[in-house]
């Protein structure tokens, strides 16, 4: 966003109009960030971090500048958790275990998505340095569990903001961590243009980019954007006790603490998370992005990277398990058996049919129809044609085959080891039948 520089009567020059976004890092490698100021909590301060020390004011000059806070809207102010001050910490491991265990204190969560969620929060204070702003979907029917945890992760997140929708305009220069309470179709739309920094959104004829770390509660909804697979999920389960107003008050010392921690570990180690080469070649396509931007904001924490790619390891084959059993997988599996009968044509009616034998040999009391059949071949990229009396079909022919190979591929369904002879599309990379 452009800015005015105005000469003071000093000879300084002072900014106006956006004057500086928080985790700022100016020409001479120092950083400023936003604090409230504990006196007057309405009131915005800079943090100027010169990889020494830490100064806080209402205005800093560096350079023959000076930097004052921008303007807010003060309900947005009011709603938003910021750091006070820089306080130094012990080490990388017990920042994460102190978060990690208020959030296990705070929600019914096993330990091992406990542990990817305090990731997650890591990860929110770099959201401006990372390949990938990290998205967590909360799964489950336990509403009020999820809104606790919403409000757990309120507590340790970066420029936290509690929405009901993605409907409130926030000031792009915050970067908030937005968690949100139930995922509308507008919400959904907007998830890759939270994930992806430099992927733009176009609203009111403008293109603003909204590149952030999120939180959604889906409940048992339907996810109909693509980009879900990109996200962290994390089912929520009921539990003895709720989040209370109470509860923050209790934590409030710690709370305040651990936010001003959180700010001197991004401080000391943004030049390391931007830099960072961490990678897990062990899992595949979006868990590997995601993968990457959070092990990039564990410093200095071997252990914890250990753990991650653990985890990672797990939720990769727990999806692909999942993902054998959906319904585009079992339709997937019928058009190969098509294609490797040497068919020239198959009705959706027959591919209904296949796919309805699969499911009942694997114990699965769904029946597919044959226009729900046509409706998902379309949404795999088949587009069925009148083939003769007997309706609508695919054509298998020669790219069509390969589609449903590479499909095949992509969704892990079993192969004929060393591929069926003669198929010219089975290759040697085909998944085995085990």
């Amino acid at each position: 966003m452009p800015r005015s520089i105005a000469k003071t009567d000093d000879g300084l020059e002072r900014l106006t109009g956006p004057h500086v976004s928080p985790g700022e890092v100016l020409p001479d490698g120092s950083h400023l960030e936003f604090v409230r100021d504990p006196s007057h909590p309405e009131q915005l301060k800079l943090l100027h971090w010169d990889g020494t020390r830490a100064t806080v004011a209402s205005q800093i000059v560096v350079n023959g500048r000076c930097y004052i806070p921008p303007e807010i809207d003060p309900t947005v102010l009011r709603r938003l958790r910021l750091p006070s001050q820089r306080e130094a910490y012990r080490s990388t491991r017990d920042l994460f275990h102190e978060i990690r265990d208020l959030i296990l204190r705070y929600s019914a969560l096993p330990a091992d998505h406990a542990f990817l969620l305090t990731c997650f929060v890591l990860s929110t204070h770099f959201v401006d340095c990372v390949d990938t702003a990290a998205c967590v979907l909360l799964l489950g029917w336990a509403s009020a569990e999820a809104l606790g945890l919403l409000r757990v992760l309120d507590w340790v997140c970066r420029h936290p903001m509690l929405l009901t929708d993605a409907g409130l305009v926030l000031p792009d220069l915050l970067r908030p961590t937005r968690l949100i309470c139930q995922a509308n179709g507008s919400v959904q739309k907007l998830i890759p243009a939270w994930q992806f920094p430099g992927f733009g959104f176009s609203r009111g004829g403008s293109l603003r980019e909204l590149s952030c770390a999120t939180v959604i509660f889906v409940g048992g909804e339907e996810m109909k954007t693509l980009f879900a697979d990109s996200c962290l999920w994390i089912p929520v389960a009921p539990a003895r006790r709720l989040v209370s107003f109470r509860d923050e008050q209790r934590e409030s010392a710690q709370i305040a603490r651990l936010q001003n921690q959180l700010l001197s570990y991004r401080l000391q180690n943004h030049e390391k998370v931007r830099t960072s080469d961490f990678d897990v070649p062990e899992v595949d396509g979006s868990i590997r992005r995601l993968g990457r931007t959070l092990g990039a904001c564990l410093v200095d924490a071997p252990d914890l990277r250990v753990r991650l790619v653990q985890e990672l390891q797990e939720m990769d084959a727990a999806t692909n398990r999942d993902q054998i059993k959906q319904i585009e997988a079992v339709l997937i599996e019928a058009l190969l058996a098509c294609c490797h009968e040497r068919r020239s044509t198959v009705h959706v009616g027959e591919i209904a049919k296949l796919a309805n034998t699969i499911f009942l040999q694997r114990g699965e009391t769904l029946q597919l129809k044959p226009r729900e059949v046509g409706a998902k071949m379309k949404g795999l990229g088949f587009n069925t044609t009148k083939i003769d009396s007997g309706g609508r079909g695919l054509y298998l022919l020669g790219e069509n085959c390969r589609r449903i190979h590479e499909l095949a591929r992509s969704y892990r369904v079993p192969f004929p080891q060393p591929g069926l002879p003669g198929c010219p599309h089975c290759g040697n990379q085909a998944p085995s039948l085990q």
